[in-house]
Parts: C-alpha cells; structure tokens; sequence
C-alpha cells in the first residue's frame, strides 16, 4: 500500500527559498485545489512575517538570539499552515499533477517507509535559454545521462540559486533568490525592470529524502 509524505528543508536558509516557490506554485492554484479564501489568508500572513523575521537573522548586524527565536516560532507556524494546506488539499488531490507534487516534497513511498535515498552523486548541467521579452527559461541534464531531460533516479527537483547584475557569484551562497524546478525547460518570468540584467546561477540536484548533491558550474544569460 502506498502511502504519501511530504517534508520541509531543515536549514531555515533552505527552508526560506523552499516557501517562496511554494507560495508561487499555490497561489495561482487555489481556487482549482479548493483551498479556502481563509486558509491562504493565514498562509500568507505568515509567509510574510517568516520573510521580514528571517531577512533579519540573515543581516550579521541585527543577529541576535532574540531575532533568531522569532524566526524560528514563524518558521513553525508557516509549517504549520503549509501541512494543513499539503494534507486537505494536495497530498491526494488527483487535480495536482505528480511532478508539482514533487516540487513540494510530497512523494509517495512503498513498502519500508524509513528507507533513506543515498544524496544525488551527479550535477545538472544548465543551460538559461533566453526566448521570450522578460523571460528566461531554464533547461536541464544530468551530467551522467547528458542526452535525456530526465532527472536521476529518486530526484524530485533541480535547486537553482541565483542572482541579478553585479558582480559574478564565487559560490551559491552569493546568490540571494531561489527556485525548485521539478521540469526542465521550465520559465522564469522577469518584472520589466529587469529587463536587460544579467543573470548568474547554480543548480544542484535534491532527492526525495531532500539530500543534496554537488554543485553545478556557474550559469549566466541575460534577461530579454
């Protein structure tokens, strides 16, 4: 018998760019996955307050264990919500389909549910194609299987970090903005303003277990 999971990054660091595309994959869809005027009202309550909490603890000149307490009680309650969210509404909702699930961390398991995935070993190769005004869409390969558009064995989704004009990122923790990518070529759209900015990023493979693997090379292209 099959039975469904669902799990949140344990890093807050993690966690908080995990929520922003969770945010961005629910809200459009809520009225199709009939989730409640009032349940994305508190859902977006404490979306906010985690953020204006957690952009605190990440500044070194306001850290203090004060802030970082607050961060962590909004980061529960924000999970809080979420599960509620994930369980009436997604986990067994037919209407969502398995790789948005995936981009969740909700995946189903058989058998011995405490077996644990062994992180990824290979990277995504990147690649930002540059089409559409304001858009730039994002096509990945393994490094193993570079010929197929398919993810390992057990990944649920490509990590991307990146970061607009400036300076070249040394390493992805240069690279404040996040995305989960459950599908390759998948589209990231730009306000106008970005228009002409260059973007950097780099992409890492997460499984079901949500164990990482190695960094890829460092991405550029510039937006349309």
């Amino acid at each position: 018998m099959k039975q469904s999971m669902f799990s949140f990054p344990v890093l807050q660091a993690d966690f908080f760019g995990y929520q922003r595309n969770a945010y961005q994959i629910i809200f459009p869809n809520a009225n199709a996955w009939s989730i409640s005027a009032a349940q994305m009202a508190i859902f977006t309550e404490r979306r906010d307050s985690f953020e204006v909490k957690y952009l605190v603890t990440d500044n070194d000149g306001w850290q203090n264990p004060i802030a970082t307490q607050a961060r962590n009680i909004a980061a529960d309650l924000l999970k809080e919500i979420l599960s509620e969210i994930y369980e009436k509404n997604i986990v067994y909702n037919d209407a969502v389909d398995a790789d948005t699930k995936a981009a969740l961390h909700i995946h189903f398991v058989e058998g011995n549910t405490g077996a644990i995935t062994p992180a990824p070993r290979t990277k995504p190769i990147v690649t930002l194609a540059s089409k559409e005004t304001s858009m730039v869409h994002l096509v990945y390969v393994d490094s193993a299987t570079p010929t197929s558009h398919a993810k390992p064995a057990n990944v649920v989704f490509c990590e991307f970090h990146y970061k607009l004009d400036g300076a070249a990122p040394e390493i992805p923790k240069d690279c404040p903005e996040r995305l989960f990518v459950s599908k390759s070529n998948t589209t990231i759209v730009f306000e106008p303003e970005q228009r002409g900015k260059k973007i950097y990023g780099f992409a890492r493979w997460v499984n079901k277990n949500s164990k990482v693997g190695p960094w890829s090379d460092l991405v550029t292209a510039f937006i349309p």
